[in-house]
């Protein structure tokens, strides 16, 4: 579910499931293009709701060094379709710099902001047992001229909130100038099928709306 307080849109996350990354520690520093001893804590695959590989690193400056290997992510498709990494690092307090790397016809892609990653990344928090409630605020998108900054939050409950800043993109409505069953041409199966595909192209309206986050900068983020 999605929420609105102001400018301000938050995403409840669903509940995390968890599965271990198989290989070497070098083989994903390899992947990554850095060295071993900038991997930090335990990588994990992560799921809730799109499923990417979480990756601690030791430094930020490991962080800005990462260059995702296409043949690395194209060798992930074994066990996951569309392999997604998400490395991030703390700036110091509450902040951390982050970057997502994704392929796209078997080329490796960035994204400036992801929502979806972030909520891995609480659900990293959580299987890690990290103490609860906590708060971070979560930078992306720098290294593409992108900047964006999204906030996640989970609860002593362990449950997972991202938010971010919001603007509206459009709106409209769908007019009906005179009643359907008026039209002699319209059948009752028709109009029926006419209400159904309505009923659909709004409920796709809703999907794409719960699955954007804005950036700090008013861009938009992609789950």
């Amino acid at each position: 579910p999605v929420a609105a307080k102001g400018d301000t849109w938050t995403l409840t996350a669903n509940a995390p499931q968890t599965r271990p990354w198989t290989h070497s520690r070098k083989a994903l520093a390899q992947m990554l293009n850095i060295n071993a001893d900038d991997l930090a804590d335990t990588p994990l695959w992560v799921n809730t709701g799109n499923e990417q590989l979480v990756v601690p690193l030791a430094s930020v400056d490991a962080v800005r060094r990462c260059r995702a290997d296409a043949a690395g992510l194209i060798a992930e498709k074994a066990t996951n379709p569309t392999p997604k990494v998400y490395v991030w690092a703390s700036r110091g307090g509450e902040d951390l710099q982050v970057r997502f790397f994704l392929l796209k016809h078997d080329a490796v892609w960035e994204d400036h902001g992801t929502g979806s990653a972030a909520a891995n990344l609480g659900g990293w928090f959580v299987a890690r047992k990290t103490p609860l409630p906590l708060h971070r605020v979560i930078h992306q998108g720098e290294p593409i001229g992108r900047p964006s900054k999204l906030l996640l939050d989970v609860d002593g409950a362990s449950g997972i909130r991202v938010g971010g800043l919001a603007i509206d993109l459009g709106s409209g409505t769908v007019a009906q100038q005179q009643p359907l069953a008026a039209c002699a041409k319209f059948d009752a199966r028709t109009v029926t099928s006419l209400l159904h595909a309505i009923v659909w192209f709004s409920d796709r309206l809703l999907s794409v709306a719960s699955s954007m986050l804005l950036c700090c900068d008013c861009r938009l983020a992609y789950l």
